[in-house]
């Protein structure tokens, strides 16, 4: 689906990102992790074609450079941090803007697209919210907009930085559940630890603008791995309920 060679992002004379390389199968729930300024949104940036660096992507076998805005539209949903919150629009209007990229310059929308937003709507728990002006809505119910937008958008891939941010715990984890039971493949910057063990399939680690590390979840996320990437002491389990890896942080051990 997404092939990423020897990628690599800077500004004037300090590189951000360097010589990253990676593969995103086709349906897969990717995770983007590493701390605070390591290159994740930088990474995503150059995948949803925000910026160019130096180095080849590729989407469905075709150099991204070559494919228009329109048609990455079509073929990519993005969810990037820092949506704005000025928009005049009500939420239902701003979820319909995820289906201009299927309509043809003089087409309208029709009952189909009316469909597809209500549905999108509902899976977030926004459809009460319809007529709501955007920019009256919280840092977490804007989230949950923009990717009720994103999913409107009906794109085999969908890109998001942090989609969680400024959620609780429950609409984290809905919509976590929601982007994992779609038939798509999903590339997301995860800051949460344990809920990139419950949902990622794969994970790409980054430290220092530099892959750490490509693989399973389960492989990835090591001891080693938060040692050396976060800089912290941990213990790590099984959890018997969900059989996926739980995180215990230990805080003591980072002053000694």
């Amino acid at each position: 689906m997404l092939a990423v060679k020897n990628l690599s992002y800077g500004i004037e004379d300090k590189t951000i990102i360097e010589d990253m390389s990676f593969r995103v199968r086709e349906g897969s729930f990717i995770g983007i992790v590493g701390p605070n300024g390591s290159g994740k949104s930088t990474l995503l940036k150059n995948i949803y074609k925000a910026v160019e660096g130096k180095g080849d992507i590729h989407l469905k076998g075709r150099k991204l450079k070559a494919v228009s805005s329109r048609e990455l539209a079509r073929e990519m949903a993005v969810v990037s941090q820092h949506g704005s919150s000025d928009f005049d629009f009500t939420v239902k209007e701003m979820v319909m803007m995820g289906r201009y990229p299927h309509k043809g310059i003089f087409k309208t929308y029709n009952g189909q697209d009316r469909r597809i937003v209500e549905e999108a709507l509902k899976s977030l728990g926004l459809s009460e919210m319809g007529e709501r002006k955007f920019f009256t809505l919280s840092g977490g119910e804007r989230q949950r907009v923009l990717i009720a937008r994103a999913l409107a958008q009906e794109a085999d891939i969908i890109v998001l930085d942090e989609p969680t941010n400024h959620l609780d715990i429950r609409y984290q984890l809905q919509i976590m559940e929601i982007l994992k039971s779609l038939d798509i493949t999903v590339v997301a910057a995860v800051h949460d630890m344990n809920i990139a063990s419950l949902y990622c399939d794969e994970v790409v680690a980054i430290k220092d603008g530099r892959i750490w590390g490509v693989g399973q979840t389960e492989k990835i996320l090591s001891e080693d791995f938060f040692r050396e990437v976060f800089e912290v002491e941990v213990e790590i389990h099984k959890n018997p309920r969900t059989r996926r890896l739980s995180i215990v942080y230990l805080p003591d051990r980072i002053f000694k």
